[in-house]
């Protein structure tokens, strides 16, 4: 289950994003803006039997 949090520009009061993160867990998945897309990949590293945890970002309309 996530948990996405809904944020507001403090001076365009019309400009929103959100930030969506695992409940559980608390890992960050996600963080939209009109002008910023930040999207958490994860990758299994089978040499070292861990994950690897990493943003992928992008600009440009959501």
């Amino acid at each position: 289950m996530d948990t996405s949090l809904l944020v507001r520009h403090r001076a365009g009061r019309t400009i929103f994003g959100s930030f969506t993160f695992e409940t559980e867990s608390g890992v960050a998945k996600s963080y939209f803006t009109p002008s910023e897309v930040r999207k958490l990949e994860r990758e299994s590293k089978p040499d070292e039997g861990g994950i690897d945890f990493g943003f992928a970002s992008g600009f440009g309309p959501s």
